[in-house]
């Protein structure tokens, strides 16, 4: 599907998620969305590294849903952050911020984003 859409001349991103509380699959993931990427010629969103960015930077930002796989609006800003600026650049600086969402997650959220873009090369 992905070569169709480039075939077409679309811009195709691959939106690779965050990893599952408590299960280390950050890169396993990413490395097989990284060949997907290269056969298929396209861009990785790298979402899974813009949320390991902000958990270590907030240890308790409330990223995760109860069941440890579905996000929270927190951690669905931090995927739309990262979407957002791989879509727009890096060089954007949004300044919506749902309610709910404190500051100090949007900033962070907002800069492991563009920290998550750089190295998913």
């Amino acid at each position: 599907m992905a070569k169709a859409a480039r075939a077409r001349k679309a811009r195709v991103l691959l939106y690779v998620e965050w990893p599952r509380r408590g299960i280390d699959e950050t890169e396993f993931t990413m490395n097989v969305y990284r060949g997907i990427a290269k056969v298929a010629d396209v861009e990785i969103v790298p979402v899974a590294y813009a949320w390991n960015e902000v958990l270590r930077k907030l240890p308790t930002a409330p990223l995760y849903s109860s069941d440890g796989n579905h996000a929270t609006p927190a951690g669905s800003f931090v995927a739309a952050a990262a979407t957002y600026l791989k879509i727009a650049g890096p060089d954007r600086n949004p300044t919506y911020r749902p309610g709910g969402i404190p500051a100090s997650l949007a900033q962070a959220a907002l800069e492991a984003a563009r920290g998550a873009r750089k190295s998913s090369l």
